[in-house]
């Protein structure tokens, strides 16, 4: 159907009005969620909670205004001694999955064996890391 134009001499434009179309995925990604769940795991290992609530944040020194790493109080924490703790326990964790893909393959013998002493390795350091830190809160 056309429509009269009134004034004469103009013609009136011929263009349509396109709908933008926004495509956005359905789905998230596996690779997002993983990380996701990492963060959050992090976070509450690193005692992020506990930062959260504790009013004020604790930096990380001592009663003199001298930097230090530890508390030396069972019941509280420093942030950054949180973070690296936390740090320790995914390095531990890191082993532990080494030691079991390295079950995974049965025909290479000496890649398995390499990446078993690797995570070994791996676990014990975190774990005695772990345990220093804890004999020095102590």
């Amino acid at each position: 159907m056309k429509l009269p134009w009134l004034v004469p001499g103009i013609r009136r434009p011929n263009f349509r009005l396109y709908r933008i179309k926004i495509s956005y995925p359905t789905e998230l990604p596996a690779n997002f969620m993983l990380y996701v769940i990492l963060f959050g795991v992090l976070f509450i290992y690193s005692g992020g909670m506990y930062d959260l609530v504790e009013k004020p944040i604790s930096i990380g020194s001592d009663q003199y205004g001298d930097p230090a790493l530890i508390s030396q109080s069972l019941d509280r924490q420093y942030m950054l001694e949180g973070i690296v703790a936390a740090i320790f326990m995914f390095f531990g964790a890191l082993g532990l999955y080494l030691m079991d893909y390295a079950t995974g393959d049965p025909h290479n013998v000496r890649s398995a064996s390499t990446l078993q002493a690797l995570g070994i390795v791996i676990s014990f350091i975190s774990f005695l890391t772990l345990i220093l830190m804890l004999e020095l809160k102590t």
